[in-house]
Order: C-alpha cells, then sequence, then structure tokens
C-alpha cells in the first residue's frame, strides 16, 4: 500500500515538473521572442535612433514617425518671414534644424545647412530652422548676420520642442514630399544621405 502511494506521488510529482517545466520554457520562448522583436525594429530602421532602444523617448520619437507632424501653427514666431504653416510645404522635403545662438554646435552647422539649401532647394529641399525659446531676442541679429537664406522660426513658448521630444541641439527632423514624419531625431551625420534619399523618392514621383 505504501509503495502504491510511492509511486502515485512520483507520478504526479513528475506530471507537475514537468507542466511548469513547459509553462517557463513557453514563457522563456515568449520573452526571447519579444526581446528579438524589440532588437529586429530598432536593427532594421534605414537610421537608427541614437536614443536607447527601449527608453520612453525612444517610444515617442517612434510615435510620431510615420504621420503629419506635430504641429507648429502655434506658439512660433517668424524671424525671417517665415510662415507657421505645415502647408506652405507641401510636396517640398523639409529638413527642420532645431537649434539656438547659445549653442555652439548649432552655429557651426549653418554653414552646411546653408550649402545643403543652396545645393538642393531646386529639388525640392527646404530647410526650416526652429529657434528655441531660450536667447531668442538674439535670434534676429544672428540670421542676418549669417545671411540664412532659408526660412527660420521662433518657438515662442517652447512647446514646440516638446512636441517633437527634442532633447539635444541641433536636432534634424525630415519630413517627406507627401507631408509624412519621416524620420524623427535623424543622426545628424546621416542628414545628406536622408536628404538625398527623400528628395529621390520625390523626384521619381513626380
Amino acid at each position: 500500500m505504501k509503495q502504491t502511494s510511492f509511486f502515485a506521488t512520483l507520478v504526479v510529482t513528475l506530471f507537475v515538473s514537468g507542466t511548469l517545466e513547459q509553462a517557463y520554457g513557453q514563457a522563456t520562448a515568449q520573452q526571447t521572442s519579444s526581446q528579438a522583436a524589440k532588437n529586429d525594429a530598432k536593427d532594421d530602421r534605414l537610421f537608427p535612433l541614437e536614443e536607447k532602444a527601449g527608453s520612453e523617448r525612444y517610444g515617442k520619437l517612434l510615435s510620431i514617425e510615420g504621420k503629419a507632424p506635430p504641429s507648429i501653427a502655434d506658439g512660433t514666431t517668424p524671424l525671417n518671414g517665415a510662415a507657421a504653416d505645415w502647408a506652405q510645404f507641401e510636396g517640398k522635403v523639409v529638413l527642420i534644424d532645431f537649434w539656438g545662438v547659445w549653442c555652439g554646435p548649432c552655429r557651426a552647422s549653418i554653414p552646411h545647412l546653408k550649402e545643403l539649401h543652396e545645393k538642393h532647394k531646386d529639388e525640392g529641399l527646404v530647410v526650416l530652422g526652429i529657434h528655441t525659446k531660450n536667447q531668442a531676442e538674439k535670434g534676429p541679429d544672428f540670421v542676418k548676420e549669417e545671411k540664412i537664406p532659408y526660412p527660420v522660426l521662433f518657438d515662442t513658448t517652447g512647446e514646440i520642442v516638446k512636441r517633437f521630444y527634442v532633447n539635444s541641439y541641433p536636432d534634424y527632423y525630415l519630413i517627406d514630399h507627401t507631408g509624412k514624419l519621416r524620420f524623427a531625431d535623424l543622426p545628424n551625420k546621416q542628414a545628406d544621405k536622408a536628404i538625398e534619399l527623400l528628395l529621390k523618392e520625390r523626384n521619381e514621383k513626380k
């Protein structure tokens, strides 16, 4: 009788153990699959974000890509005659440069942005500078002194940088000819390549 009880207990133990092992294996597989999916999403990006995958900002940046960009119609003031409305750029490829006169790298990048403007303006590129709220009173003089030829807006309330989740300067964002925000927080060194790609898309559709 005791022997029968022993074998019964053993069978139950093995059954439970196997079930738990199977459940653990399934959970581990799901976790591995989920992590692989995250890694694939990062690796598959044409221009991978410098932001750490899985971070809160990473998710926010991805959430605005592939859609119409956040509005600039409210909360901005033109510094050199630019109209604060995406409609004026319909059919264009738009490189947004979030910058400020207080930022050394921003000032250093202006000559190259002017070159990009001159090189690609006839192909459909618009460079749009959006100056931060910080030290914006110095913006008009700087724009005039540097003879910046492309439109520049002043982020009057600081809300625009929040809408785009900007956290460093200069920060580049790129809109394609269909009006979609294709690349959020584009790595600066990839800007030229990304611009050429979207201009090629635009001009092949014409």
